[in-house]
């Protein structure tokens, strides 16, 4: 949220504070953990990654039958 354009788990910690949530520090480096895609596994979420991770997500939430997979 430093508007890099990329999110760290402190990052995400705070963003789901903002939106209600009380993430620990370890579940908010899972939550990253989670969201990257590339090999590299840097710590960092870059926005493609976050959007996929969303957007799979919301599909779960609510309950549409579309099956995620990583993109090319």
């Amino acid at each position: 949220m430093a508007g890099n354009g990329s999110l760290d788990s402190t990052e995400i910690q705070q963003f789901a504070a903002k939106i209600g949530l009380k993430l620990t520090m370890a579940e908010a480096e899972e939550a990253v953990a989670q969201m990257e895609l590339t090999e590299k596994k840097d710590g960092v979420v870059e926005f493609d990654e976050f959007w996929h991770w969303f957007m799979c997500v919301s599909l779960r939430i609510f309950n549409l039958d579309v099956h995620c997979r990583q993109p090319l």
